[in-house]
């Protein structure tokens, strides 16, 4: 598995997370005592392989807002954001709800590297999942 500055390949991550169907582990993201989420082995791999603590942390930071908080399903997608001239560069967060209802939009400012230009991660019942594994 590379990490870091040996960025992994987009042909090989993408190849890697089609194999990923259900989970045989949970590996804790936290960043306080009080707020953490489980991830699936896909998302662990997620957050090793493309060195993505980032996106989960962006996750985790929302999960008090009341918005969010209150959803027992959440939907979040990751895009590349280089359509938005204004932003070129910046990638966007997305929650929606089970019903693809945006609830939040974020973009995040900084620029971040990850190996695909979209991902979606799924957070049911504080456990982060590919939708493969649901």
């Amino acid at each position: 598995m590379k990490t870091g500055k040996n960025f992994i390949s987009p042909a090989e991550f993408i190849h890697t997370l089609a194999g990923f169907c259900g989970t045989e582990n949970y590996y804790e993201h936290k960043t306080t005592d009080y707020l953490n989420l489980l991830l699936t082995d896909g998302c662990n791999y997620v957050r090793e392989a493309a060195d993505a603590r980032w996106l989960f942390g962006e996750i985790l930071y929302h999960q008090p807002r009341p918005e969010i908080r209150d959803l027992d399903f959440q939907i979040w997608v990751l895009w590349d954001d280089k359509e938005d001239k204004s932003n070129a560069g910046c990638w966007a967060l997305r929650c929606e709800d089970k019903d693809h209802n945006a609830v939040l939009v974020q973009i995040i400012i900084e620029e971040v590297k990850f190996p695909i230009n979209e991902i979606c991660i799924w957070v049911v019942d504080g456990v982060a999942m590919l939708p493969s594994e649901y």
